[in-house]
């Protein structure tokens, strides 16, 4: 099958006999991968990047979120497929890592990216929105809505688009968004405005 990813890990798992409908991780004191795990795919998308707000991190896979979209995918000698990332928080740096089975939690639509907007590209970035749904109104309830919110644990719809977080570095004058959309809708969103991909 090649090297798996987001598009195609489930097709993989569908092949191995191991099913567990639970979200099921493990943490280890190291952050260095054991040395009976082989890597055989990754799930994070050079296209985008995402580290906001987490969705549904404990009940689901939502693959397009972190720390999910974060995960190299490993398999180890009992041959459990492996989500597995390095966890930088708290105290002291770990490894997690999330078994992954044919009947885990996946939520593959929407993904969540953080977009890098010059100032004088702004206006041309709200309006270029429009074609997604967002309209200046939308865009300031959504932002009321998760003005605080860490964890989204409401179902999203999965065709919306959703800003839910907006800063202005004055200094730089750069805006820095963080959006919740279909993962085509992040690439181009992405590849147009994001100051970080170009």
């Amino acid at each position: 099958m090649g090297t798996i990813d987001y598009s195609n890990l489930l097709s993989f798992l569908n092949q191995l006999p191991q099913e567990c409908d639970r979200n099921i991780y493990e943490e280890m004191r190291s952050i260095n991968v054991p040395g009976d795990w082989k890597q055989i795919g990754s799930l994070v998308d050079k296209r985008i990047s995402g580290f906001g707000t987490l969705y549904k991190p404990w009940t689901d896979y939502a693959l397009g979120f972190y720390p999910y979209n974060m995960c190299d995918i490993y398999q180890d000698n009992k041959g459990r497929v492996l989500l597995s990332y390095e966890e930088w928080g708290g105290h002291a740096p770990f490894r997690r890592s999330f078994i992954a089975t044919k009947t885990s939690p996946f939520i593959h639509e929407p993904v969540s990216c953080n977009i890098t907007v010059l100032g004088q590209e702004n206006d041309r970035f709200i309006a270029f929105l429009e074609q997604y749904g967002l309209t200046a109104s939308k865009i300031q309830a959504d932002i009321s809505k998760y003005k605080n919110v860490h964890q989204i644990t409401e179902n999203i719809d999965k065709e919306d688009t959703i800003i839910t977080k907006v800063h202005h570095n004055s200094v730089g004058n750069e805006y820095y968004y963080t959006l919740i959309t279909k993962r085509e809708n992040a690439v181009v969103i992405s590849q147009e405005f994001n100051k970080n991909s170009r």
